[in-house]
């Protein structure tokens, strides 16, 4: 009996190219042999090999992560812009409470948002201060 696997969200399907591959896994397989090989080469010749092999694997991992990995339905590269947010532009915490450039919009748009600034720089200057 003949069985097709139907996928709950349109999303999740993924049409395979060549040995169950997809189009980005292979593209990213193609990319990361163009870098890497020639790499290797030619700078056998010019670099000690230690230094050679740790050089290739540096350079065609984040080409294979490319092609390769999803998280939570996020690619590589939306998944690493999302790291980058996180560790470059921390959350400020105060008293317990979270506060992100979005709680400040929308504090923003009530019309008693100046006692909550006057408030959160009367915290900031006692942790400060501390």
């Amino acid at each position: 009996m003949l069985e097709v696997k139907i996928p709950k969200e349109i999303k999740d399907y993924k049409s395979k190219l060549v040995y169950g591959l997809t189009v980005r896994q292979v593209v990213a397989i193609i990319c990361a042999l163009l870098v890497g090989v020639p790499l290797g080469v030619f700078g056998a010749r010019y670099i000690p090999q230690d230094y050679l092999l740790w050089l290739v694997i540096l350079s065609v991992t984040p080409i294979i992560l490319w092609g390769f990995i999803t998280y939570k339905g996020m690619r590589f590269e939306e998944y690493a812009k999302v790291l980058y947010k996180f560790f470059m532009f921390p959350q400020k915490h105060i008293m317990g409470r979270i506060l992100t450039t979005r709680h400040f919009r929308l504090q923003s748009r009530s019309k008693n948002c100046f006692p909550m600034l006057i408030y959160l720089t009367v915290l900031t200057a006692r942790q400060a201060f501390k």
